[in-house]
């Protein structure tokens, strides 16, 4: 099995500010030759014309997977104030963007695996 590689940041920057999925993303090697595909998020969108149960609900239940550029999975995020909770994967080879019943796969099998937890925490695991 593969080493995997915990990468943590601080949801704060020193200015106190929230530290975005875009603020890193593209500082990650090789990002824009992956496609990324989204498989968890509990958030709190920016307006109330964005039904947030049902956006939850098509991607934390999903038998199927949307794919998204890199482009696409930044414009995905900015429609939301805050995202509590996040889990994305990316990879080159969109075969390898599946669904797993145990997250050890996902960390041997994609490029990346980045994860929000509790608004406080991203974990970027490149392995």
């Amino acid at each position: 099995m593969m080493k995997t590689i915990k990468k943590q940041y601080a949801i704060k920057k020193l200015d106190g500010t929230a530290l975005l999925l875009e603020d890193f993303l593209y500082e990650l090697p090789n990002v824009n030759k992956n496609i990324w595909a989204v498989l968890w998020i509990h958030a709190i969108p920016i307006n109330n014309n964005i039904n947030i149960l049902e956006i939850e609900n098509e991607i934390n239940n999903a038998n199927t997977i949307n794919f998204l550029t890199t482009d696409e999975l930044v414009v995905f995020t900015k429609q939301f104030f805050q995202i509590l909770e996040i889990f994305i994967i990316g990879d080159a080879n969109v075969k390898n963007l599946q669904r797993h019943e145990n997250d050890d796969l996902y960390y041997s099998s994609c490029e990346y695996v980045i994860e929000l937890f509790d608004s406080s925490y991203w974990f970027i695991n490149n392995p």
